[in-house]
């Protein structure tokens, strides 16, 4: 198979992995299906930690088995996510399919990245690693976008036609990847080595207070940006109608693929990390307050300075590193990152639960603000003290 259509086909396997219908509107669609804001927390929560325990087991299914027939398991296992919410339209209904798509993001965690490197080492076109999976970002939010558009113009079609719709496009991204030929595996997904890598990793970080700190604000970047699962539950709550939810939830994605693709263009200016999480949370409470016609924008601002600082301190990190301990503080991230995200979710469940989703957004503003002030007290006594 020629290098131009095994590129041809991992691009259409990552616009249709992202080009859900029900993205944009699967958190109000479990709110008119009568879920608390406390059960949709906790369903989160039950989806983050189903992909973290498997883990370490579905990287060495990766690395054992063929990485084509992994990964179209794993997209198997997206499809019955929504077929799970499509047959049983209730707290369990919707807990099985969580708990189905926490397999998938166990299985296609690292197998994907391994994957394309597979396929371009097999032809030796593995220097195009960098620009295959660029475009394969591109794509991806791209999917997204497209997909917050046409799901507005279906809105009123129903839930029904959107889930149909959503398991189709998973069903045509996993025929592209049956499509590729069955590369030797050659790119581990290193996730077999997980727990060892984060011990080193923990390790690495304590020693060196550069890279702690680094890692520490990655990770909680991370996992505060976990917020935007209740970005739609949000915009419904300030009275939009779901062809307006979808449409703003495409637009707020746009934000962060503009900013991804400018991001690179503030490498090796100082971007101070309390001023960026200051503004962060600025970002996010006034999208709280403002009125429903510009309140998303609030919500673009916060998630393309998410993206900038996302790939601007991890860029930092890498140039910290080397191919030694690379591993070993990306698993101190995620598994930082995981926790956060957990932390957000119970955030969730306690404040929109008790008051409302925007009281919760905005408490997460507020942690996020003072952590920001904090970081810069620390700082300034720190350079005063090198002084």
């Amino acid at each position: 198979m020629s290098l131009q259509r095994v590129k041809t086909l991992i691009y259409i396997f990552a616009f249709f992995n992202a080009f859900i219908l029900i993205y944009p509107l699967y958190a109000v669609m479990f709110t008119d299906q009568g879920l608390s804001p406390a059960q949709i927390s906790l369903l989160f929560i039950v989806w983050s930690l189903t992909a973290f325990f498997l883990e370490v087991p579905s990287g060495a299914i990766a690395d054992k088995f063929p990485r084509k027939y992994v990964l179209v398991v794993a997209l198997l296992f997206h499809a019955a996510t929504f077929l799970a919410w499509l047959l049983m339209p209730n707290f369990t209904g919707v807990l099985i399919g969580f708990l189905l798509w926490g397999i998938n993001s166990a299985l296609a965690s690292g197998t994907q990245e391994a994957l394309i490197y597979d396929e371009l080492k097999r032809d030796g076109n593995e220097k195009q690693y960098a620009k295959v999976t660029g475009r394969v970002e591109a794509l991806d939010i791209l999917g997204i976008i497209a997909a917050g558009v046409v799901a507005a113009a279906l809105a009123g079609a129903g839930y029904t036609t959107i889930l149909l719709l959503s398991i189709a496009a998973v069903l045509v991204s996993a025929a592209a990847i049956m499509l590729l030929p069955k590369a030797k595996p050659i790119e581990t997904t290193e996730e077999t080595e997980y727990w060892s890598y984060l011990k080193d990793g923990i390790t690495l970080a304590l020693r060196n207070r550069k890279i702690l700190l680094l890692v520490l604000f990655l990770s909680l970047a991370t996992g505060f940006a976990s917020v935007d699962e209740f970005f739609n539950l949000l915009f419904n709550e300030q009275g939009m109608s779901n062809e307006m939810i979808a449409l703003w939830m495409g637009i707020v994605f746009a934000f962060g693929g503009v900013a991804s693709f400018f991001a690179h263009k503030f490498e090796g200016r100082q971007f101070p990390i309390a001023l960026s999480l200051i503004v962060w949370a600025v970002f996010l409470f006034l999208a709280t307050v403002l009125p429903a016609p510009v309140a998303p924008i609030g919500i673009g601002l916060y998630v393309a300075l998410y993206y900038t600082i996302k790939i601007l301190f991890n860029t930092r990190l890498q140039h910290e590193l080397n191919d030694k301990n690379r591993a070993t503080a990306t698993s101190v991230a995620g598994f930082l990152a995981e926790a956060g995200a957990i932390g957000s979710f119970i955030i969730f469940a306690i404040f929109a639960e008790g008051v409302s989703y925007a009281f919760a957004f905005q408490v997460v503003a507020v942690v996020i603000g003072c952590v920001g002030v904090l970081y810069g007290v620390q700082y300034a006594a720190g350079k005063k003290r090198a002084g």
